[in-house]
């Protein structure tokens, strides 16, 4: 084995304490993750065994969801997400698992022979259903187990109804399960809400599922992972191509077919079924959209997990990274599918900000075009780089009054969803 000059000092931030999780197995534990006493997660891998020195020796590496997002679904090979850390730990254990030391090391500094193929990927994971779906909020305030108020009940209407979509979406035919979410109670970690997924049956006679419950859980499991893994790169294709959807979208449909077929094997209108499947993608789409205005001060991203609050299966991260990309889906769908407009000039609106965030200047605000009676909650943009501290934007979050704004909307469908707004202080 390769020498090491430095010795860390504190080998609990290497050490894996709870959540431990094989991703790669080959006689032995080749490739894991898991959790250190600080609740951050890390990736391990065994480099090398020396049966001569009767020694192990390991790679842990402190990572963020988001990475870890990218590596499990097979966007960023091992060695590059080495690479981008720049050191790692090195754990040298014996065969029988005891701990001998624990080194902070350069990955410049470990020789090419120790190191992953720059090919390696992490293998396929399978993960089933766990009627548990866990939101983690982590960064900000929900590391010390603290969130606005206003901030949590909004992103738990928006998950919830991000969950209750596909529900909502497979059923085409009468006689399938209602779904109803339930909160649990959980154990913080940063901030957790988790949800529990269960189904009433209405009256299944009407209907042949093979496997009810393993098909509804392939549903409701393989929406919501499209939302945030497949989405964002087929927007185009399923705009393109309507006898021909690309693959996930394709996938998607086939289980609203299998779940639907009745008795007599009469197919459903797949045409039905792909319009309500893309209007369920774009309400989803506002939910993300919904949740990453609201990064700042409380967390500053969301970790979807398939299970509690200790589970490494994720379904997807929510930050300022998922941000480009949803809103790209968003528009590309919207424009082919519902009536898109925007103001041609800026015009007078009322407002009354009910959430804003200073550093992105972007949140929430219930508006009215001046003069006109119908409401909305659109997202907002204060344009400019003006001080927004002690603006009037702030006091109508603080004060709850309503202003009047010079911007331009985006409706969609004749509902206003956002709302460029030109700073000014006096209109």
């Amino acid at each position: 084995m390769f020498e090491i000059a430095e010795i860390s000092t504190d080998t609990d931030i290497a050490r894996i304490v709870a959540g431990y999780h094989v991703l790669f197995q080959y006689d032995r534990d080749m490739l894991f993750t898991g959790f250190n006493v600080y609740g951050a997660r890390i990736l391990g891998s065994l480099s090398k065994a020396s049966r001569k020195d009767r020694r192990l020796r390991y790679f842990h590496c402190q990572i963020t969801e988001r990475r870890y997002d990218d590596f499990i679904n097979q966007r960023i090979s091992y060695l590059s997400l080495l690479q981008r850390a720049g050191t790692i730990f090195i754990v040298d254990k014996t065969f029988d698992g005891v701990e001998i030391a624990t080194y902070f090391h350069s990955i410049r500094a470990i020789p090419e022979t120790y190191l992953p193929l720059p090919s390696f990927m992490c293998p396929p994971q399978e993960q089933p259903f766990s009627h548990i779906i866990t939101a983690k909020l982590q960064g900000g305030t929900a590391n010390q187990h603290r969130v606005m108020l206003n901030t949590l009940t909004e992103i738990r209407e928006d998950i919830t109804n991000m969950i209750l979509q596909p529900t909502k979406t497979v059923r085409i035919r009468k006689g399938l399960p209602n779904f109803s979410i339930y909160e649990r109670a959980s154990t913080p970690s940063s901030y957790a809400l988790s949800f529990e997924v269960t189904e009433s049956v209405d009256n299944p006679s009407q209907l042949v599922i093979d496997d009810p419950s393993n098909l509804f859980d392939q549903f409701i499991l393989a929406y919501l992972q499209y939302c945030f893994q497949v989405l964002p790169n087929e927007s185009q294709a399923i705009v393109d191509n309507e006898t021909e959807p690309p693959a996930g979208f394709a996938n998607l449909l086939d289980l609203i077919a299998r779940i639907n077929r009745d008795r007599n094997d009469t197919q459903i209108d797949m045409n039905l079924a792909r319009i309500r499947l893309i209007k369920a993608l774009l309400k989803s789409i506002g939910n993300l959209s919904d949740i990453t205005s609201r990064i700042g001060s409380s967390f500053t991203n969301i970790v979807l997990l398939n299970g509690d609050a200790s589970s490494n299966n994720v379904i997807g991260v929510i930050d300022e990274e998922l941000i480009a990309p949803i809103l790209s889906a968003a528009e590309v769908i919207e424009k082919e599918f519902s009536l898109v407009q925007e103001d041609d000039r800026p015009l007078l609106y009322s407002a009354s900000i009910y959430h804003l965030n200073t550093d992105t200047r972007q949140g929430n605000a219930v508006v009215r075009q001046e003069g006109g009676t119908a409401f909305y909650r659109p997202k907002i943009h204060i344009l400019g780089d003006g001080e927004l501290t002690h603006s009037k934007f702030t006091e109508s979050l603080h004060e709850g009054v309503e202003i009047t704004v010079r911007g331009k909307a985006r409706r969609v469908d004749g509902k206003i969803r956002k709302l460029e707004i030109e700073f000014e202080d006096e209109v």
